[in-house]
């Protein structure tokens, strides 16, 4: 697909690469866009007012967005602080460590004329996924201010899979790019975990596009009868072969069964958050295992 013989590198050799490209390949777009979120939200003057660091719930309270919220706060203050711009200082409240951001001494020497607005510049690769990445960037600070919908339904009013079931070349990009992200993570998962499908006989891989993942562990193990469940438009046209069959469906209306159930989550969660769903969701135990890079394996069980 890439040209590249993954078995030529190691697990960490490969993660590290594919997140290093992945970071810069945003980074120019992300650092811009998220300073001017910050700013049309007020985060600045906000701090700068505050006369001291401020903390993330201060900041929540005083910004009034919806609770929900809070957690994509938190990832969009990181972003900020990879600026330059922003400082984050550990401090101790009430024995508890707090996490406190300020503005920097460069921020504060760039004239406020000189702050990112609506004019701000970005050319990125013209290709239908990079510009509704761009889109929603631009959505953002509205996004915290006025919905309770997802940055995408925001901004065009629709889900992903309804934009990319409309728009071929939108679909075509998002699958080629889950496609190599799942190829690296597969390669590094069949290396480092594999006993976690040792016994098991039949697996549907929910949500797995093209197959990519799927196809890996049914190469790696031929006794695994593996299913890719995914939106008729994702797997049109795809084949399967004596152990690898594809499923037109919705996951949200039905899964078949299986010994087991692969799901890939772009959702970052602490352990406390995770814990919370798997109990809501009837599971009784569970186990993590950091596995690369920023990525954990996670087997549930009932």
């Amino acid at each position: 697909m890439d040209g590249i013989d993954y078995e030529m590198y190691s697990s960490r050799e490969l993660l590290e690469a594919y997140v290093h490209s992945r970071v810069y390949y945003h980074s120019h777009i992300m650092k811009p866009l998220a300073l001017r979120c910050a700013i049309e939200l007020g985060i600045p003057d906000l701090m700068q007012n505050h006369g001291k660091p401020i903390t993330l719930s201060e900041l929540v309270a005083s910004l009034h967005i919806h609770p929900a919220k809070t957690h994509f706060l938190y990832r969009l203050l990181r972003v900020l602080v990879h600026t330059g711009f922003f400082a984050k200082h550990q401090q101790r409240h009430d024995e508890e460590e707090e996490e406190e951001y300020s503005l920097t001494l460069a921020f504060r020497l760039l004239p406020k004329e000189r702050w990112p607005t609506k004019s701000i510049q970005i050319s990125i690769a013209d290709t239908p996924l990079d510009s509704l990445f761009l889109n929603l960037m631009l959505t953002l600070s509205s996004w915290f201010k006025n919905s309770d919908k997802t940055v995408i339904e925001t901004a065009r009013n629709k889900t992903m899979w309804d934009l990319a079931s409309r728009d071929k070349g939108l679909n075509s990009s998002f699958n080629q790019m889950m496609a190599r992200e799942s190829r690296i993570i597969a390669t590094a998962m069949l290396r480092e975990c594999r006993e976690v499908f040792e016994g098991v006989k039949s697996l549907v891989d929910v949500g797995g596009g093209t197959g990519t993942m799927a196809k890996a562990i049914a190469d790696a193990f031929p006794h695994i009868k593996s299913t890719v469940l995914d939106l008729p438009h994702v797997i049109a046209g795809l084949q399967g072969t004596h152990n690898l069959a594809f499923l037109a469906g919705d996951m949200f209306e039905a899964i078949p069964p299986a010994n087991a159930i692969l799901l890939k989550s772009g959702q970052e969660r602490n352990q406390m958050e995770w814990e919370k769903i798997f109990f809501a969701a009837g599971f009784s135990t569970y186990k993590i295992t950091p596995a690369f890079e920023d990525r954990s394996l996670i087997e549930l069980y009932p």
